[in-house]
């Protein structure tokens, strides 16, 4: 299994940590029989867990209350490939927190279960039903007061992060091994899941009724306008296609979607050459370094000559190493072909290292602009860099983006 190339070991390593699980070595000492998740074994975990936190949700769980934010699980294939690559190593034992973050995802909680059997003249199959609900039954050692604010404890920590309400993505991993004697094996379950739970201070879930206080962006039964929903109870992303059509609707005049491959991408320039790259992953990429300056700049031009627009731009943004803070500035450019001296500018908010859509007025364009996007890192600061995953161009200004757009951002989505 792999992940996209800014998941890279060379970008992990740098990142997060040398000994990231991605980037391990093979355990050359295990003799692995049997490894990987399936599709069918994909839904099942899938399947299982959500059932099981429908059963809090809707309160049906003996001395646990009802929630009402809880997050139906979706299956990510970038924790799965992590999760594999950490039971590979055939070690039983959680790794390091940066040992299994993401760029996409910085906060990945973990779930480990092993089991050894013998006796057996074929290698077992996976059981993750009995796996996950061994994990769900530490609920019977679980005080209802430590929900909020949490209290975390090593006897109930793999149940109260699969309860974690706002925990929204699952991905696992499975290998089975030869044991010492003949015919023994032991079979070795993995599941990473983002953003990570068991948070001191923070809450497992809000208590109250099922559905209640689901966050922007997600939806639960009838509030779904028709859409299936497997799991009663659990909020869930809207139907994020249709949510999409209605920003397109809206007509942009100018678009790049670096993070959709059915679009044709734009044409782009950048200001010193090569600072940018395109990932081929879902987004243009650049780093600079202390005390630079860069800038990129999308083609065809703009023509809304005494007009107001307004600029979304979907980005993210933060350092190259993993002990830096975001210390970079980042601003929107309207760029004039016939006069670059010119240049209008417009500071963009940088509130989260996370995937944002900041969207940013201009009252007046000058004739036959190029927008772009141009970063500066002070002196002394940690190397930045930053990933934009879209830039449109609606004309007016931005009021009438700004409801369906935080959809899109909340659901956390391409479109």
């Amino acid at each position: 299994m792999t992940v996209s190339s800014l998941d890279s070991c060379a970008v992990l390593k740098k990142r997060f940590t040398e000994s990231h699980t991605l980037c391990l070595p093979a355990n050359t000492s295990c003799k692995i029989l049997a490894k990987g998740v399936d599709a069918k074994a994909k839904q099942n975990i899938i399947d299982i867990h959500n059932q099981l936190r429908s059963t809090i949700a809707n309160g049906k769980q003996t001395g646990m209350p009802s929630a009402a934010n809880m997050m139906e699980l979706e299956w990510d294939d970038d924790l799965a490939a992590v999760a594999q690559a950490h039971v590979e190593q055939c070690v039983f034992k959680h790794d390091c927190p940066n040992c299994r973050a993401l760029v996409r995802y910085p906060s990945v909680g973990q779930n480990l279960f092993s089991a050894s059997m013998s006796g057996w003249s074929h290698v077992p199959k996976p059981s993750w039903v009995s796996s996950i609900k061994t994990w769900y039954a530490e609920v019977s050692k679980f005080k209802n007061d430590s929900i909020a604010p949490f209290k975390f404890t090593y006897a109930t920590g793999h149940f109260s992060q699969l309860a974690w309400a706002k925990t929204s993505k699952v991905g696992c991993g499975f290998v089975a091994h030869a044991g010492l004697k003949p015919k023994t094996y032991s079979l070795m379950y993995t599941c990473n899941y983002a953003p990570g739970g068991n948070v001191l201070g923070a809450s497992m879930y809000l208590k109250g009724e099922p559905c209640s206080m689901c966050p922007e962006g997600t939806c639960c039964g009838s509030g779904c306008d028709g859409e299936d929903s497997s799991y009663d109870g659990l909020c869930r992303t809207r139907g994020i296609k249709r949510i999409a059509r209605q920003v397109r609707r809206m007509d942009p005049i100018f678009h790049c979607y670096f993070d959709d491959p059915t679009v044709r991408q734009c044409a782009w320039i950048d200001n010193p050459r090569y600072t940018f790259h395109d990932s081929r992953n879902g987004f243009l990429y650049g780093s600079l370094q202390p005390g630079g300056r860069a800038e990129v700049k999308f083609k065809p031009a703009v023509y809304q000559p005494g007009r107001p627009i307004c600029v979304a731009v979907k980005f993210k943004t933060g350092p190259l190493d993993s002990y830096g803070q975001q210390q970079g500035r980042l601003y929107l450019l309207a760029t004039p072909i016939s006069d670059p001296y010119n240049t209008v500018t417009r500071d963009i908010r940088v509130r989260s290292t996370g995937i944002v859509t900041e969207l940013i007025p201009l009252d007046t364009v000058p004739y036959g602009s190029q927008i772009g996007v141009g970063m500066t890192v002070p002196y002394g600061a940690s190397g930045q860099y930053l990933n934009i995953y879209q830039l449109l161009v609606y004309a007016g200004n931005c009021e009438a983006l700004r409801a369906i757009l935080s959809l899109l951002q909340a659901a956390g989505k391409k479109v």
